[in-house]
């Protein structure tokens, strides 16, 4: 490709940090060396099927992150699906801002919505029978009542092209803080 730019395939990742991300990595750590598979790392996917050429993908993110705040986000209700990356899951509930953030997330990187936007974290990828599924929902209380505040974007190489254990973050923005962008407060001396 002309001036060795390369076409960017990835997703945009809202991830945890502190206390919230240590139990989700320790509850993701006990299940896959219960029942195997790959170690999923802890984030909701704001955005999937993203392709790009590298040259602006940094400028794109940084567009985002730009008009938007720290999004809450509200972990729930475990299910499982029969898919690979879906195979165990807490749902994030689909808050007004989260919608939000995905719609503009569609805009900003041209990516046509898809007609279902079902933010989950997953802990558990691979293949797993439905009644085991089941099981470890009830032994889990039938959900993950956890909650974090995502403050940055990861721009990450995760597509089925590339195995889970290379995925990697190959940009992260800070979200904009609420004021940020206000004229700094001066104090009038009499």
């Amino acid at each position: 490709m002309p001036g060795g730019e390369h076409l960017i395939r990835g997703s945009l990742w809202l991830r945890p940090t502190g206390p919230v991300l240590e139990r989700l990595q320790e509850l993701i750590r006990r299940l896959t060396m219960r029942l195997g598979g790959q170690w999923p790392k802890p984030h909701v996917s704001l955005l999937g099927g993203i392709e790009l050429q590298s040259e602006g993908a940094e400028a794109r993110l940084e567009a985002l992150c730009a008009r938007l705040q720290p999004l809450p986000i509200r972990l729930g209700k475990l299910e499982g699906r029969n898919q690979p990356l879906r195979c165990f899951y807490a749902q994030a509930e689909l808050t007004p801002e989260l919608m939000d953030a995905h719609r503009l997330a569609c805009e900003v990187f041209g990516v046509q919505q898809p007609d279902v936007f079902e933010p989950h974290l997953s802990l558990l990828y691979g293949h797993v029978d439905a009644p085991t599924k089941a099981r470890l929902a009830k032994e889990l209380g039938g959900s993950l009542p956890l909650s974090f505040v995502a403050n940055s974007v990861h721009l990450v190489n995760a597509t089925e092209a590339v195995p889970v254990a290379h995925w990697h973050t190959l940009h992260e923005c800070p979200l904009r803080r609420a004021g940020r962008h206000r004229p700094p407060h001066r104090s009038v001396s009499a």
